[in-house]
């Protein structure tokens, strides 16, 4: 009697996950032309989410709220004044978000679990392309629209279903916070 009851939760929590598990990316657009501090993004399937800066009335860049389809959570600074470091969590779930180098924010190590994935921008003088580094994942390119508009962002989600959505959440993210003024 008892495997009744918990079968059907874990059958509904397994398919949540599996349906998260593996998102395709497809663009991340600031919400207003003057302000980065509010993001939407939306995914090959047409589902939409959030991203945007936790106390919206401050100057605090530190600390960000998102939400997508079911998965909520905060991407952060580590450490309040080191940049270097940046930590995505939601539910049980934790990305962690470094610099390949010290105070090179060109390029990024993002990790969660076994998998480690770098992203680089391709040129260090503009960052408006950035790309993984490693093929055996697959594919992930963000571009903006424009040269120079780090309004919206075309995303190029080509990487492998094992790769888990709140990792290529962590990778927007990076990118984005890493190519726009602080307006």
């Amino acid at each position: 009697m008892r495997f009744k009851i918990i079968f059907p939760h874990f059958l509904i929590s397994f398919l949540l996950c599996a349906s998260l598990q593996g998102q395709q990316l497809y663009a991340i657009n600031a919400e207003w032309n003057d302000s980065f501090r509010e993001w939407s993004f939306v995914t090959a399937d047409e589902e939409e989410g959030t991203f945007g800066l936790r106390w919206l009335d401050g100057n605090d860049w530190s600390e960000w709220i998102f939400d997508f389809e079911g998965l909520h959570g905060t991407l952060k600074m580590k450490w309040g004044d080191d940049p270097n470091t940046w930590e995505l969590r939601s539910g049980g779930e934790v990305v962690n978000i470094k610099t390949k180098w010290k105070n090179d924010f060109t390029e990024w190590r993002v990790s969660q679990g076994t998998t480690q994935l770098s992203i680089r921008s391709k040129y260090t003088n503009n960052i408006s392309k950035w790309s993984v580094v490693e093929q055996r994942y697959g594919n992930f390119i963000l571009e903006t629209e424009w040269d120079n508009d780090p309004r919206d962002w075309h995303i190029y989600d080509e990487l492998g279903e094992d790769v888990s959505t709140s990792l290529k959440l962590a990778l927007t993210f990076i990118v984005v916070i890493n190519s726009i003024p602080r307006v």
